[in-house]
């Protein structure tokens, strides 16, 4: 029997649009409807879509937030039961950890972010590496400055990055330290937005001169792990990162990147920076392009489709099932 899905929203950059992996859950017996009543499944990136649907269509349908955004979705539980007569809502997000299971699921995930991996980097010897004439520390980000709406708390712990790291950007910049690039930033702080075009292959324009990239993810949680270092690490750019609170040492060493949460503040990172020996750079450097190759030949084994869509496919089963 095949399983129809309705999706509530155009659900852009997720299995549910993308060609090939529509086709790959077609295989499975799964397949997209546009007429609700047909549908068994009824989807949405977060529970507040789906909660008019559940209201309306009660237990006569199965309910399924999918997102691979944290911020998309908040919830830390896998179903959201109904009240009443409301069907309940399976989840799937990176809270729950059904989207990510290691640092490179995203970077495997479409064919935009394979091509990463398609050739291994070289390391950086006395030959090939020009110096560390350059200190200034680049950032590649969007502005944002408001705390209270950045914020996001579970068990008292603090999940968000994005305030922290412009608080960084700010102060580098008032100190000469840091190069801002992105959208949103006042007074004429970014030198560009950076955005406009083929927005990777600038990224990489921008970060090619700098010798230190200013990195973290918006959201701090396990597996949450982005295009941002590997961008970093494929420029040669040493990444500065945060390493607290997520699963980024599994696949890094210590001492590699420069991890922020063993900084004080943002004032102790440029003076670490400041001081830093050539010999240091090149073999912080060098773990981080190592770790890159050892991902580059892992993935040369997997099947695109084995740890990721096949995660989905489950669920959807098992929500089914229920």
């Amino acid at each position: 029997m095949t399983i129809k899905i309705f999706k509530v929203l155009p659900m852009q950059y997720t299995p549910f649009v993308l060609k090939d992996e529509l086709e790959f859950l077609k295989n499975q017996g799964i397949e997209m409807t546009e007429d609700i009543g047909l549908a068994d499944i009824i989807l949405a990136y977060n529970l507040r879509v789906l909660r008019p649907l559940r209201i309306a269509y009660r237990k006569k349908k199965k309910y399924l937030v999918w997102t691979s955004e944290p911020r998309f979705d908040v919830t830390f539980k896998k179903i959201d039961r109904g009240f009443f007569l409301m069907g309940d809502a399976h989840i799937m997000n990176i809270y729950t950890g059904d989207i990510f299971v290691n640092n490179f699921t995203l970077p495997f995930f479409d064919d935009f972010y394979r091509e990463y991996w398609k050739e291994s980097l070289k390391p950086l010897d006395k030959f090939n590496f020009t110096g560390l004439d350059n200190r200034q520390i680049v950032i590649v980000a969007g502005y944002r400055n408001n705390q209270k709406t950045t914020s996001l708390k579970r068990a008292d712990k603090e999940l968000d990055l994005l305030y922290l790291k412009t608080q960084i950007a700010l102060a580098g910049y008032q100190l000469g330290k840091v190069d801002v690039y992105g959208p949103g930033w006042p007074d004429n702080i970014s030198l560009e937005s950076s955005r406009q075009g083929d927005y990777i292959s600038r990224k990489v324009e921008i970060l090619k001169p700098y010798n230190f990239n200013l990195c973290f993810e918006n959201t701090n949680f396990d597996y949450y792990c982005t295009e941002k270092i590997w961008d970093s690490i494929r420029c040669y750019c040493l990444p500065i990162y945060f390493g607290q609170g997520n699963k980024i040492y599994e696949d890094f060493p210590k001492n590699s990147f420069i991890d922020y949460s063993e900084f004080v503040s943002p004032k102790d990172l440029f003076d670490y920076v400041d001081t830093m020996t050539e010999q240091e750079f090149l073999t912080r450097m060098n773990l981080c392009i190592n770790t890159y190759n050892k991902v580059h030949e892992q993935l040369k084994s997997v099947n695109r489709y084995e740890e990721f869509l096949l995660r989905t496919v489950r669920r959807i089963k098992e929500i089914m099932a229920s």
